[in-house]
């Protein structure tokens, strides 16, 4: 488990009407937390590159860091 660390992260800075952080939380518990169950869940909407970053930015915003990018 990462820690959270507040760094002023705004990973979705264009997020749609009436989403918010709580919302992307609430999403982001019901795929069970993973970047790829994430990105799986998307490409039904977006092309598999695009569904790829908004979970990037999705998990910078969960975790309040973009330090995980640089982990591997």
């Amino acid at each position: 488990m990462t820690d959270v660390v507040d760094e002023d992260v705004n990973g979705l800075d264009y997020l749609p009407e009436g989403k918010d952080r709580d919302s992307v939380l609430e999403y982001w518990s019901s795929i069970g937390g993973s970047e790829d169950e994430c990105a799986q869940d998307l490409t039904d909407k977006f092309d598999a590159e695009r569904a790829k970053q908004l979970c990037s930015a999705m998990k910078d915003e969960i975790l309040r860091t973009r330090r995980w990018r640089t982990r591997f």
